[in-house]
């Protein structure tokens, strides 16, 4: 199967993979990496996972993975077009992690696709961007890909004076 692929394709690097485009024209694969990945970097050791995960020898690694597959996909149905490195681990307290430590794939998917596609066109009806969004310009909502670029971002963009805690 192609999850297997993907993860025996990226090993040692690959802890699991969750398959993205149901009823989609594409096949995206959601990676969570394994601590690994640090080696392929001369980062410290407490570097942030989203700065490992954003160096140049992570990102070549895995363009080659998703070269490789390309090169072995038999379809659309079965060519990866698209990686994404998680920098967060999927979170027991939304339900993403199973009782025995798996992966549940289908609180990962419904969990990460509230904001919808980038493209408002192409966001699934019920997602903040297909409800919301005028354009990709305009697209009602930003996610970040981690906790510490979300603090750059909004630093950013609001004075610290704009910031309030909940």
């Amino acid at each position: 199967p192609l999850r297997g692929r993907v993860i025996a394709g990226g090993a040692p690097y690959i802890q699991d993979v969750v398959l993205t485009g149901l009823d989609r024209k594409e096949v995206g694969a959601l990676i969570f990496t394994t601590p690994a990945v640090r080696s392929l970097t001369d980062l410290p050791s407490d570097a942030p996972l989203a700065q490992v995960l954003a160096d140049r020898r992570v990102l070549q690694k895995f363009q080659s993975l998703a070269t490789d597959l390309s090169l072995t996909a038999t379809g659309s149905a079965n060519r990866v077009t698209r990686l994404m490195l998680m920098a967060e681990p999927p979170s027991i307290d939304l339900g993403e992690v199973t009782d025995k430590g798996s992966i549940n794939q289908r609180a990962v998917l419904k969990h990460r696709d509230l904001m919808g596609a980038t493209n408002p066109k192409d966001a699934a009806p019920g997602t903040i961007r297909a409800d919301f969004a005028d354009s990709i310009d305009a697209n009602a909502v930003h996610g970040s890909d981690s906790l510490e670029n979300a603090a750059i971002e909004i630093a950013y963009v609001f004075p610290a004076t704009d910031v309030y805690a909940r």
